[in-house]
């Protein structure tokens, strides 16, 4: 399958291979050659969280002790900030479970209780 209609095989292969050797790489955040500057959104417990303008949508991505660990878009600025605190919220699970402790996202607060199933 042709990626673009002149470009040449081996270029193509060769900006596949450099594009997921980048990934995960520690760099500045956010897309370069847009005018609108990386905002952060969140800084926690060595997560780091930006967003960015890129015109017709924005960008965000999470980044972990300077690492890229997720990406994605978003239609505002809003919807970002909630998919990045969806994102947030199975990394802090992930998290937690790791270090050997075991979380229940409902009851991981001791003032929070579990919704009652069935109730709107």
């Amino acid at each position: 399958m042709k990626w673009a209609i002149f470009a040449d095989e081996s270029e193509v292969a060769g900006d596949l291979a450099s594009a997921s050797s980048r990934e995960g790489e520690s760099e500045m955040p956010g897309l370069a050659g847009f005018s609108s500057p990386c905002m952060e959104i969140l800084n926690e417990g060595g997560y780091r969280a930006f967003v960015q303008d890129v015109e017709c949508m924005w960008r965000w991505e999470i980044r972990r002790d300077g690492r890229l660990v997720q990406d994605g878009c978003s239609l505002s600025q809003d919807s970002s900030r909630e998919a990045v605190d969806h994102v947030m919220a199975f990394f802090r699970i992930r998290d937690t479970s790791a270090a050997g402790k075991t979380a229940d996202p409902l009851t991981t607060s001791s003032d929070r209780t579990p919704p009652e199933l069935g109730r709107n």
